[in-house]
């Protein structure tokens, strides 16, 4: 018999112990879509999956659960999983006990052929077969609680034939059994499948031929006509001066209409994914933690992924030593291949749960309601428009002379300068953070090379070559721009490097 969930990927929720609520502890109630008052249901008002649940937790948060979950649209056992009265293994074994299901501790070390994505977003794992019978795991996970709480009160015998896990077991079942592959694919899965979109390709040998054949072709032409070949090479350069002098004058006399902020019901808004690569950044955690738990969005709808470098001890001590939301995750870089954002990046977004998906640094400090606005950006746009950047500009405790510039160079370039070049539909040089995606096409475009020191513009370039469009959206992310030579040298020469390796894969 196939099991056919409706759910989500599977989310990763905090541990807390059995506790208990009291009503004067409970947020508000919501209004939302319930027809009876959240304080006044009966058992059988309860959603199917809550029910298993009556004699466990109290019943007033139960009832506030529901409406909850009606208000947000969501399944009701998630907003339990994500509260901490229970622990996820104790919900586990409440639902094992009261159907008579058995539990799949999955803590073998089995690989899995299918992709860690397709098991995440049905939480159903076919593979397994102990004892010779094929027993499909159900992780409770998105709707798939619901379902099988539906589907076993129609038929009892069901139970005998799956068994049930926790969404956090698959998790961290997938990131054990498919370590080899998930490092694989982190660190080498765009040069492998489509070589010509990364910048580690060996056919980038001759690229360094190529300003040599220019100098010598140049040399060449300026002795045998040197009248000629000077005017041939100031025309080339003043056509490319004066292309760039229109498009800012045109960026400066067109601005930016500044729309009605569109209001979307907490119903309406999708999950969204919030990837923050971190890197020896134990000191700055605690106000990245506030800024994120600042956004106005529903924690319900949230996945954080804090990925962390195997080697940062420090930066996990700092995360240890915070009582982080449920909606906050933990992910580790894998070691092979470079050590790059990008890498960190693509380690994470197997396990992304969310439809659209943005990235943060960590001394990123976004908007409160930068989540609804990139949202309310992409239903006013095509099914085409593939990203959206948000502004960055620069807030430095202590100025100097380079973080003046800094932000007078940010505020030209995400002010003025982004949103007239998406206006003209050209490809938009993505910014290294704030920038919106679509999950399933930054999937289905490749992903980050991690092998390009400038993943965001490679990605800004390469949305424009399989013919998807990119715009911006009037929030502000605040960062912290280098003050000091030494700091600022590095990051420069990276961003130049990274634009001729882009500008190279264009060619190809």
């Amino acid at each position: 018999m196939a099991f056919e969930p409706s759910g989500n990927s599977a989310s990763n929720i905090g541990t807390g112990g059995v506790s208990e609520v009291r009503e004067s502890s409970l947020p508000p109630a919501q209004s939302g879509l319930a027809e009876t008052s959240p304080l006044f249901r009966t058992h059988f008002d309860l959603p199917p999956e809550l029910r298993a649940l009556r004699d466990h937790v109290d019943p007033v948060f139960l009832r506030w659960a529901a409406s909850r979950a009606e208000t947000l649209d969501v399944p009701a056992d998630a907003i339990v999983r994500r509260s901490g009265v229970l622990h996820p293994d104790t919900m586990l074994g409440i639902y094992a006990a009261h159907f008579g299901i058995a539990i799949d501790p999955l803590e073998d070390h089995s690989e899995t052929t299918r992709s860690t994505e397709k098991i995440l977003s049905s939480g159903v794992l076919l593979e397994r077969a102990p004892d010779g019978r094929n027993l499909p795991t159900i992780a409770l996970s998105g709707d798939n609680a619901k379902v099988l709480c539906e589907r076993i009160g129609q038929n009892p015998a069901l139970a005998g034939h799956i068994r049930i896990t926790s969404s956090e077991r698959l998790v961290a079942f997938l990131k054990r059994s498919n370590a080899t592959n998930l490092a694989n694919d982190a660190a080498f899965g765009l040069i492998e499948r489509q070589p010509s979109l990364s910048a580690g390709t060996s056919r980038f040998t001759q690229y360094w031929f190529a300003p040599l054949c220019i100098a010598g072709t140049a040399a060449l032409a300026i002795y045998a006509a040197p009248k000629l070949s000077l005017l041939a090479i100031e025309t080339i350069l003043a056509t490319i001066f004066l292309a760039w002098a229109a498009l800012r004058v045109y960026a400066c006399l067109t601005p930016a209409s500044a729309g009605a902020r569109r209001e979307i019901p907490e119903r309406e808004l999708p999950i969204y994914t919030i990837l923050v690569p971190l890197y020896r950044e134990a000191g700055i955690l605690p106000d990245l933690v506030n800024a994120l738990s600042a956004l106005d969005y529903p924690r319900e709808k949230l996945d954080i992924k804090l990925i962390l470098e195997p080697d940062d001890i420090e930066t996990a001590r700092a995360i240890g030593a915070i009582n982080l939301d449920p909606c906050f995750e933990v992910v580790v870089a894998p070691e092979p291949g470079p050590r790059t954002k990008p890498k960190a990046l693509r380690a994470a977004l197997p396990f992304a749960r969310g439809e659209f998906l943005v990235i943060y640094d960590a001394e990123d400090r976004p908007h409160p309601d930068q989540l609804r606005d990139a949202y309310a950006r992409f239903l006013e746009g095509s099914e085409n428009l593939a990203c959206v950047q948000a502004r960055l500009a620069i807030d430095n405790t202590y100025p100097s002379f380079l973080t003046a510039h800094f932000r007078a160079e940010y505020s030209g370039l995400f002010d003025v300068l982004l949103p007239a070049i998406a206006r003209l539909r050209l490809p938009v040089p993505l910014g290294g953070t704030s920038n919106h995606f679509r999950t399933g096409i930054l999937r289905a475009v490749g992903g980050w090379d991690p092998h390009n020191v400038t993943e965001d513009a490679d990605l800004g370039i390469r949305l424009a070559r399989f013919g998807f469009t990119t715009d911006v959206v009037d929030s502000t992310t605040w960062e912290e721009a280098p003050s000091r030579l030494g700091a600022w040298l590095p990051q420069r020469t990276r961003w130049m490097k990274g634009w001729l390796h882009t500008f190279e894969i264009t060619k190809i």
